[in-house]
């Protein structure tokens, strides 16, 4: 990205009900079995701890609870629950569909621009804005109960805003399979038709909602509703590849690395030269002498 392209930057990672480094990154704890508790974590993408302090959820559900419990606290609201899908008698006569390992049970968005626009919307005061209109879109996009949380990073090179979207649908009644009934001339009976009755018809749908035609859609709607704050779709087709973070960051460590040995080799160039000098210098003295 060049300097001042101002671009937005809008990328998607996927998690399932066992994610681990995910979790662990945005929401900077991690389970130790020894202790039996949730523990601190620092991912080795933290740049200043000074500003670790600054980071914060910003939906107000998921402060009370963590954004790994606002996710199953939005999917029990839909019949969805870890156990083995059973009625439950205290509440009445719900019914549970049970959550496998594997799905994909949220959506974990990272919303930014380049290092320099985001700390000038932070120089400017106007991040508190962004994030709200960040917010607001994804609550249009994806429906406001789906939309469980978002938490800023201030301590990494880049600000940054990892929203929380889950992947909840609503599917139809389904008609009830009957079989046909006769008169007693042979003749076919027609009854209206009739539904089954459906206790739980949310459905986690990721495949659905994160098709290419959305996903493209996605870059171009979010981009619009970004431009209050001079910033840009991208551009459209580029072959250019999303970077992981870890990548990422050895990448930066790397060119880091490269540069001090350059600086070092320039250094050391003029230590040479200087060494020469002064040999020369010895040596006119030594003539003169």
């Amino acid at each position: 990205m060049a300097k001042g392209d101002r671009y937005v930057v809008l990328t998607m990672d996927k998690q399932t009900g066992n994610a681990g480094g995910l979790s662990a990154h945005i929401d900077r704890e991690v389970y130790d079995a020894k202790t039996d508790r949730m523990v601190p974590f620092r991912p080795k993408s933290v740049r200043d701890d000074s500003r670790t302090a600054l980071n914060r959820e910003c939906i107000e559900s998921a402060k009370k609870t963590g954004r790994t419990q606002a996710i199953w606290n939005r999917l029990r609201e839909e019949g969805f629950s870890r156990s083995t899908s059973e009625k439950d008698k205290t509440e009445g006569k719900k019914k549970t569909r049970k959550v496998k390992d594997d799905a994909v049970i949220a959506l974990c968005f990272v919303c930014s621009s380049d290092e320099d626009t985001m700390k000038q919307l932070e120089a400017e005061g106007k991040l508190d804005e962004w994030i709200d209109s960040t917010i607001d879109w994804f609550r249009k996009e994806f429906g406001c109960e789906n939309v469980v949380s978002a938490v800023l990073h201030m301590d990494e090179t880049t600000p940054h805003l990892h929203v929380t979207v889950v992947p909840i649908t609503h599917e139809a009644l389904k008609p009830r399979k009957e079989k046909p009934k006769f008169d007693e001339k042979g003749r076919a009976i027609i009854k209206k038709r009739s539904y089954k009755k459906q206790e739980v018809t949310a459905r986690l749908s990721a495949k659905d909602i994160c098709n290419p035609v959305a996903m493209e859609r996605w870059q171009t709607d979010y981009a619009l509703a970004m431009a209050p704050f001079g910033l840009r779709r991208g551009i459209a087709g580029s072959k250019q590849k999303r970077v992981p973070p870890a990548e990422w960051n050895l990448q930066q460590v790397n060119g880091k690395l490269m540069a001090v040995e350059k600086e070092v080799e320039k250094q050391n160039a003029v230590i040479k030269a200087n060494e020469a000098k002064i040999e020369e210098q010895k040596a006119e003295i030594e003539k003169l002498a």
